[in-house]
């Protein structure tokens, strides 16, 4: 079973993405949601560092109502989806994630805004891996669409 690597920024917006890489697979898949995000370099605020708690304030409202009806939807071809983050600066860093966490190959949206983008910096750096990187044409007036996109999101 496959595992893709598929960058988010945990908003709706986000999730036509993984909606575009779902509908191209053939077989049963495992997905990773990674999200790019610093680790503070302060020895208190790691003795109380929490991942789940920062993926939790990272996450829009309906990001997780959206990502629980689009795994129920296609059920066929998601065998699990998680989220992570990545505290990485580095290639080999980036390379060794990949390699701790099995992860076969990535897709990432062809065409990305610097400013708007929260995960500019990973999308490169998944770009210069030695993974197999799939880049989907995702139109950026979806990606970023601010209204009706949850309905957008389940509707097609």
């Amino acid at each position: 079973m496959k595992k893709i690597l598929v960058p988010t920024d945990f908003t709706i917006q986000s999730l036509s993405l993984l909606k575009k890489v779902i509908s191209s697979q053939t077989e049963k898949i495992n997905i990773v949601l990674i999200y790019s995000a610093p680790i503070s370099s302060s020895i208190t605020e790691l003795l109380f560092f929490s991942k789940k708690q920062q993926i939790e304030m990272l996450q829009e409202e309906k990001f997780n109502e959206a990502l629980e009806i689009l795994g129920n939807k296609h059920a066929r071809i998601i065998n699990s989806i998680s989220t992570d983050l990545y505290h990485g600066y580095t290639k080999n860093a980036f390379e060794n994630y990949i390699k701790a966490n099995k992860i076969d190959e990535a897709y990432i949206p062809m065409a990305v805004k610097k400013q708007k983008e929260k995960n500019f910096l990973l999308i490169n750096t998944i770009k210069r891996s030695n993974l197999i990187v799939n880049e989907v044409e995702t139109p950026l007036e979806i990606i970023y669409q601010t209204q009706g996109t949850f309905a957008k999101l389940l509707t097609s």
